[in-house]
């Protein structure tokens, strides 16, 4: 064998290992595109509320979206009520995807030292979700006792040191949070990333106030994408309670606002604490001076 032809199948040996460590790598992860968007949100129905109809749209395309919801909408009630908010919100994103008796697939990956659950819609596989079920953080930032007071706005602002997932699946630390999300960034690096307000105030009040776990999760992303977890994406926030005091965007007759309204009641009939189509909205709202559901469905903005 001539120095040349060693030297060939030596090089084409290498290309043969870095090929295959490759393809193991692309095999071994539980995403199963990249680009479009990541979004993250801190409950169940937030992106249905106040990522949509930019949503919809994507949905509509076949874009590549993966949704990550850090909080359990526990709302600090004990047993199956979580369960039901995922499952709404998977009949919400089947509808949006005309699959509504659409089922799901579990995948079990790690991420960050954490053990995480990645849920593919059947035959829409660029529809991807992760649970991560951490507590509810009620209304105030102050946690439920049933989990502990825990809140992702403690956890952000240093008052507690870990939260531990409503199934008892995992315990994070703030940095193993934002290990976790810029692991999957960095993994299916999006386009775009869209989280909820992370430029509003804690201590906003009134027609200004906004949920805690909101603006915390938002913030953590925020984080994630300073440190580079996704250097070529654009961050995008999307305002939420306050929009209800905002002139509408989705006019009563357009092809967005009815798909909004049947994507979120799609949710709403696995969630038993929320109207249950557009005229029980507008009549609980009215008592909820002026803010809720029916106005959200209205609304989407941007955070500037």
């Amino acid at each position: 064998m001539t120095p040349a032809s060693i030297s060939n199948s030596f090089f084409l040996s290498v290309l043969i290992i870095v090929i295959f460590i490759f393809n193991l790598a692309a095999a071994s992860s539980p995403f199963s595109c990249q680009g479009g968007s990541v979004y993250v949100v801190a409950h169940p129905d937030d992106d249905l509320l106040f990522q949509s109809p930019d949503l919809l749209h994507e949905i509509r395309v076949h874009a590549c979206v993966t949704t990550i919801f850090l909080t359990s909408g526990d709302a600090g009630i004990p047993g199956s009520y979580s369960e039901a908010r995922e499952s709404g919100n998977e009949a919400a994103y089947a509808s949006m995807a005309s699959r509504p008796n659409g089922t799901w697939q579990t995948t079990l990956t790690q991420m960050g030292g954490q053990i995480l659950r990645v849920r593919t819609l059947d035959g829409r596989p660029e529809l991807q979700k992760v649970w991560l079920r951490l507590p509810d953080g009620n209304s105030l930032g102050e946690g439920f006792s049933g989990t502990g007071n825990t809140s992702l706005q403690k956890l952000y602002q240093g008052d507690i040191t870990k939260m531990e997932a409503t199934d008892g699946s995992a315990r994070y630390t703030l940095n193993a949070l934002k290990d976790v999300i810029s692991g999957i960034l960095k993994i299916r690096k999006p386009n775009n990333i869209r989280v909820q307000d992370f430029k509003r105030e804690y201590t906003s009040l009134g027609n200004e106030h906004d949920h805690p776990d909101h603006l915390t999760a938002a913030r953590i992303v925020r984080d994630a994408v300073a440190d580079g977890a996704a250097p070529k994406a654009k961050l995008i926030g999307y305002a939420g309670y306050p929009i209800s005091h905002h002139p509408s965007t989705l006019p009563s007759n357009s092809t967005d606002f009815e798909a909004k309204k049947e994507a979120f009641f799609a949710y709403a009939a696995f969630d038993s604490r929320v109207c249950q189509n557009y005229d029980d909205c507008e009549q609980r709202d009215v008592s909820g001076h002026g803010q809720g559901y029916s106005y959200w469905l209205q609304r989407e903005y941007y955070i500037v």
